[in-house]
């Protein structure tokens, strides 16, 4: 069966709620088309059919352009002349700048201007929401100002909004949500966005680096890696976006690492943990595996020591270890860690352990020797550290300093001087004294030795002659020899305790015998020297007494140049006043002349009575001194 069917209300039926089903309008259909969603064909109309089937389907359509060819003039199809506010064949559409309103009119309601403040011409038919709304504006009606600018857009005028300077008044460099100005229209607060901060948003914030006030730049994140607080103005540069301050142990110019001292994954994990090296002896950990590479001279899992014979981990210098270089006189090549001081062995000095310390000599794998300088003849305790030589004193001779020459003496701190020949003479004398007392001293000890040995051996003879006549009598079965065992213990015992004693005393006799020689050389100096002082004392006694006896006149004549002088003095005086007269003024002259000089000789005797009176005072005490020195001699002869 062929049917078709044309799209007119003569061909519809419409169901009515009075009058049932009737034939329909215009006005049905043209709301029933603008709704149109499917076609719908009965399929059966009597219950015998088997199988309905439609084929071959079609829909003319009406177009307004043509497009040529064997297309047919849509003459059925109406085309109406709209008023401006609609548009299409039937009018049922609104046109540009309107949107249809069903607030009121008939059904579909009425198309009405589209409300756009004058920022857009067009909004939607349907909601009359405007689209593209120009001059710097936007909302559904273009009715508020585009983020970034400021103004009042519903005035309806192409300047209603303008742009915010924050911080520069050109769309590449506003960065601000909105703005406002102050009431004389000089100063400008800013609704920064997220990324810029200050009241021009002439800054980037906490996180962001960049330029706002330079053309064409802006605030980005700073690209750390995330591993910076963005809270934290100091995180990193807001300028140039270096990262200052990292986070969750991470390092790098964009915190992309571990720092030092830390391994793991910084990017994606975030998880650097303490490396276990050694802070001192670790070149750099490994940030990801957290293996430790050591410094120079340092081992160990964790470069926690020196290598053998190295040292210097504890300085902590940022260097490794240094070499101990200890020299062939130190007990091992190895060295302290804290100093690198190498043990040395005796009398050796220096780090190395390479020099003989101040005082010894020789330098060897053994050490070094000691100089033995004798202080006393020595200019310090130094010697030549290559042949030991001493620094002496001038005069003083012996590698050691030992000694003077022969009969020189040593002056303290200056060093040896020769004797005078007075010194020598005295020395001569003493030397005899020794060469005589030396015989004499060895005899005495031998002769003490000897003596008391032969004592203890005479007493011990005498002991066994008593115990000989008791012993034979004695039966060894019946007897009980106990106490006599212990008896011959005893002596045994006691002769031991005597031998040590008497070697005691021998050597007690020679340190006397020796002390009694030293005392013997100093009492005969001291005793010539009295000798000497008794002597000029006699002779200044003798000619003080033959001075004065011939002065003052004696029982006993005595002659002496002193003596003689006086006596021819005293003489010529005596003619000299046989020939003066004693009468009258002349004799008065002349005795005054006499008492005067009389005065004058009594003046010149007071002094050499005095001296005589000291001189004898001091012979007296040398004869004392004289007296005192032989008990000496005797006592030390004894010894």
């Amino acid at each position: 069966m062929v049917m078709s069917l044309r799209l007119t209300e003569g061909n519809f039926l419409a169901e009515s709620s009075t009058s049932g089903v009737v034939p329909a309008t215009r006005d049905q259909l043209m709301v029933l088309l603008k709704g149109l969603s499917g076609i719908y064909i009965r399929g059966a109309y009597w219950a015998t059919t088997v199988q309905p089937k439609l084929e071959q389907f079609s829909l003319d359509v009406g177009t307004e352009e043509y497009f040529g060819g064997e297309a047919e003039r849509a003459l059925s199809v109406e085309r109406c002349q709209c008023p401006p506010n609609y548009k299409g064949l039937s009018c049922e559409e609104c046109g540009p700048g309107y949107y249809r309103t069903l607030a009121a009119g008939p059904f579909g309601g009425y198309c009405i201007p589209c409300d756009c403040h004058e920022h857009s011409e067009t909004c939607d038919p349907a909601t009359g929401i405007c689209s593209n709304c120009q001059h710097n504006t936007t909302g559904p009606h273009c009715e508020k100002c585009e983020i970034g600018f400021h103004g009042n857009a519903i005035q309806g005028t192409p300047h209603d909004c303008l742009i915010c300077a924050c911080p520069m008044p050109i769309p590449s460099n506003n960065f601000a949500d909105s703005c406002e100005f102050s009431a004389d229209g000089y100063d400008i607060s800013c609704t920064c966005r997220e990324e810029y901060f200050g009241n021009r948003c002439e800054s980037c914030a906490p996180g962001f680096y960049g330029e706002p006030e330079r053309p064409g730049d802006y605030c980005k994140p700073c690209e750390c890696s995330g591993n910076i607080d963005v809270n934290d103005p100091l995180s990193c540069s807001t300028v140039t976006g270096a990262c200052l301050k990292c986070a969750n142990n991470t390092g790098g110019p964009a915190c992309n690492l571990c720092k030092r001292g830390f391994y793991g994954d910084a990017l994606i994990s975030k998880d650097c943990k303490s490396c276990s090296c050694h802070a001192c002896g670790t070149a750099e950990c490994d940030s990801f595996s957290g293996d430790c590479h050591c410094l120079p001279n340092v081992e160990g899992l964790h470069c926690d020591r020196c290598k053998l014979e190295h040292w210097g981990l504890s300085k902590c210098g940022g260097r490794g270890c240094e070499s101990c270089d200890c020299d062939i006189a130190a007990h091992s090549p190895q060295c302290a860690d804290k100093d690198g001081q190498c043990s040395c062995k005796p009398g050796v000095t220096g780090t190395h352990c390479e020099s003989c310390a101040p005082g010894f000599w020789n330098y060897t794998s053994d050490g070094c020797q000691p100089c033995l300088c004798n202080q006393e003849y020595a200019i310090g305790v130094g010697c030549n550290p290559m042949d030991g030589q001493c620094v002496c004193l001038p005069g003083v001779i012996g590698s050691n300093c030992s000694h003077c020459p022969h009969r020189w003496v040593l002056i303290k701190d200056r060093g040896c001087s020769s004797c005078d020949s007075c010194q020598y003479q005295l020395l001569d004398e003493t030397d005899k004294m020794g060469f005589i007392l030396n015989p004499v001293k060895e005899e005495f000890d031998q002769v003490a030795v000897s003596y008391f040995t032969t004592q203890r051996l005479v007493y011990f003879n005498e002991s066994s002659e008593l115990l000989e006549p008791g012993v034979a009598l004695l039966n060894p079965s019946k007897e009980d020899l106990n106490p006599y065992t212990d008896g011959v213990h005893s002596l045994q015992t006691e002769s031991k305790t005597q031998r040590q004693k008497a070697e005691v005393l021998n050597e007690s006799l020679k340190d006397k015998g020796v002390l009694g020689g030293k005392l013997r050389v100093k009492s005969g100096q001291v005793e010539g020297r009295v000798e000497e002082a008794v002597a000029k004392a006699r002779m200044t006694v003798f000619e003080t007494k033959d001075l004065m006896g011939g002065l003052l006149g004696g029982k006993e004549k005595q002659s002496s140049p002193q003596t003689e002088g006086a006596l021819a003095e005293a003489r010529a005086t005596l003619d000299l006043m046989a020939k003066v007269s004693l009468s009258g003024n002349e004799s008065k002259t002349e005795n005054g002349t006499a008492t005067e000089r009389l005065a004058q000789v009594k003046e010149f005797i007071t002094p050499i009575t005095q001296l005589t009176g000291e001189l004898k005072k001091k012979a007296d005490g040398i004869v004392g001194i004289r007296e005192r020195l032989r008990d000496l001699r005797n006592e030390s002869d004894l010894r």
